[in-house]
C-alpha cells in the first residue's frame, strides 16, 4: 500500500501531537528533555500543517498580537543597548510564543487535549513526590515548581467536578499537592497563585450558588488557618517577606543584598526609573542588564544578579517601552477573551493557566525563564484549540 502526501502529512501530524503531549510531561522534569521534544514538534509540525491550518494560523488573533510583539523586539534589536550575542539570546526567547499558534491546529480533538493534560499532572506528581521524600525540588526551581502545582491543583478541582466518581481520589490528590504547596515548598509565588486559581475556579464553579460560594470560602479559610497555625513554609515565608519589607524600608540599599523582596523592589523602583528614561521606545532588545548597570552601578556592586528586574512587565517595558507593555498586556487579554466566550472544560483550565502567568509575571520575569515560557506556550497553545 503506498503513501500518499496525504497519509505522510497525517503521519507526521501524529508525532507532532505525542511530541507536545510529551512536553507537557516534561516540562516540570527536565530542561533537556524540553528542548529536544520542542525540536521534534517543530520538525514535524512544518511538514505537517495543511494549507488551510497555516490559513487559520495566521488569521487567529493571538497570532497577530504575538506577531506584534515579536515585531516590536526586531525593531528593538536595532537601536539595542545590548551586545549582538544579548540581542540574539532574547530574541530566541521570545520567537518561543509562536509555539502557541503552532500548536493549536494539532489539539482540534478534546481527546488529546486530556492526554496532554493528564501528562502535565502525573509529572507534577512524580515532581510532589519527590520532593516530599527528598525534602528538595530535585527537578525544578522552587518557583517554577510550585507555580506547576498550583495550575494542577486548579486542574483538578476542575477534574473532581467532572469526574464525580473518582472524587475522592482526586480530592486525595489535590491534599498532596497542597500539603507540598503550602508546607514543603518555599515557592511563595505558587502559594499566592493558588488563592488566585482558587478563587477562578469557584468563580467558574458556582458563580450563581451562593451555598457552594460559603463552602469554597470555608474550605480556603481552613487552609489558610492550618497553613498558620501550624508550622509551614507558608507561614515562614510570609514571616520573612514581613521582615524584608521592613528591612528595604530601613535601608534600600543593605536590602538589595540581604533579602528577596528587597532586591524585587530596588529592581522594580530603578526599572521604572530606566523606563520613565525612555518611554517610548526602551533601550533595546535585550538591554536590561546593560542598561542597569549603567545607569545604576552602585546597585550591581551590591548584587550581580541584575539580569531581569524580576518583573516581565517591567523587563519589557525597559526593553520596548510602554508600547511593549501594552501589547504584552494585550496578548494576555487576546488570549483570556478567546477563552472566557466558550464554556467548556478545556477553556475554562486555559484562562486559569494565562491568569497564572500574567499575574506571575508581577514577580517573575516568566516569559524570558525557560520553563515558565515553555509550561504558558505549550498549554496555552493546547487549550487555545478549544477556542476554534
Amino acid at each position: 500500500m503506498s503513501l500518499t502526501l496525504g497519509n505522510y502529512k497525517q503521519y507526521f501530524a501524529n508525532i507532532a501531537r505525542c511530541a507536545v503531549v510529551g512536553l507537557a510531561f516534561v516540562i516540570p522534569l527536565s530542561n533537556t528533555a524540553t528542548s529536544i521534544l520542542g525540536l521534534v514538534f517543530l520538525l514535524t509540525c512544518v511538514v505537517s500543517l495543511t494549507k488551510a491550518q497555516i490559513k487559520t494560523i495566521i488569521t487567529h488573533p493571538v497570532t497577530k498580537v504575538i506577531c506584534l510583539l515579536f515585531a516590536l523586539y526586531l525593531i528593538g534589536a536595532i537601536y539595542s543597548e545590548a551586545s549582538t550575542q544579548n540581542v540574539n539570546q532574547a530574541l530566541r526567547k521570545y520567537v518561543r510564543l509562536l509555539l502557541i499558534p503552532l500548536i493549536m491546529p494539532f489539539f482540534a480533538d478534546p481527546k488529546w487535549r486530556s492526554y496532554s493534560l493528564l501528562a502535565f499532572i502525573a509529572a507534577v506528581f512524580i515532581s510532589v513526590v519527590a520532593a516530599i521524600f527528598a525534602q528538595i525540588p530535585v527537578f525544578k526551581d522552587n518557583i517554577f515548581t510550585s507555580l506547576f502545582v498550583a495550575v494542577a491543583s486548579f486542574i483538578l478541582c476542575h477534574y473532581c467536578l467532572l469526574y464525580p466518581k473518582f472524587k475522592w481520589l482526586i480530592i486525595s490528590g489535590i491534599a498532596l499537592l497542597l500539603y507540598y504547596l503550602y508546607f514543603v515548598s518555599i515557592g511563595r509565588t505558587g502559594q499566592v497563585l493558588f488563592i488566585i486559581l482558587y478563587t477562578i475556579f469557584c468563580w467558574q464553579s458556582f458563580a450563581k450558588n451562593i451555598k457552594l460560594q460559603a463552602v469554597a470560602a470555608v474550605l480556603l479559610s481552613l487552609l489558610l488557618a492550618v497553613s498558620i497555625m501550624l508550622p509551614s513554609t507558608f507561614m515562614m515565608r510570609q514571616k520573612i517577606a514581613a521582615q524584608e519589607v521592613k528591612t528595604y524600608l530601613d535601608d534600600t540599599n543593605a536590602s538589595v543584598a540581604t533579602s528577596s523582596l528587597g532586591s524585587r523592589l530596588t529592581f522594580a523602583r530603578n526599572a521604572i526609573g530606566l523606563i520613565k528614561e525612555r518611554p517610548l521606545i526602551g533601550w533595546g532588545t535585550g538591554s536590561f542588564a546593560t542598561a542597569y548597570r549603567l545607569q545604576y552601578p552602585e546597585t550591581v556592586a551590591n548584587n550581580s544578579a541584575t539580569v531581569n528586574p524580576h518583573n516581565q512587565y517591567l523587563l519589557t517595558g525597559v526593553e520596548l517601552g510602554i508600547p511593549g507593555i501594552l501589547v504584552l498586556i494585550a496578548l494576555f487579554a487576546v488570549i483570556l477573551i478567546n477563552f472566557h466566550r466558550l464554556r467548556n472544560i478545556d477553556a475554562r483550565i486555559g484562562f486559569g493557566v494565562v491568569c497564572a502567568v500574567a499575574c506571575g509575571c508581577l514577580a517573575n520575569s516568566w516569559l524570558m525563564d525557560f520553563a515558565s515560557m515553555f509550561f504558558f506556550v505549550v498549554l496555552t497553545g493546547i487549550l487555545l484549540a478549544a477556542s476554534d
